[in-house]
């Protein structure tokens, strides 16, 4: 289940949609950025597939998200 929950996250990242990458704007990132994140979400959903990666497959996105939180209030706090 969070196999595909990453796939389907990834190509919602992938997918040229403005309104997922205006935030990236907003926060003065870079576009590529989202690219990046969706790609390490496509990463993470291959390799939970595969018993030989499957706790890096787990560890990354959860990184991700840590440092996307982090992010997240550092950035509202001063905002």
């Amino acid at each position: 289940m969070l196999t595909l929950t990453l796939r389907l996250a990834t190509f919602f990242e992938l997918a040229e949609k403005p309104e997922l990458h205006q935030i990236f704007q907003v926060i003065r990132l870079p576009d590529w950025f989202g690219y990046f994140i969706g790609l390490v979400e496509l990463l993470a959903g291959i390799g939970l597939l595969i018993s030989r990666f499957s706790v890096l497959a787990g560890i990354s996105p959860c990184l991700v998200l840590f440092i996307a939180q982090s992010f997240n209030v550092v950035y509202v706090r001063f905002l």
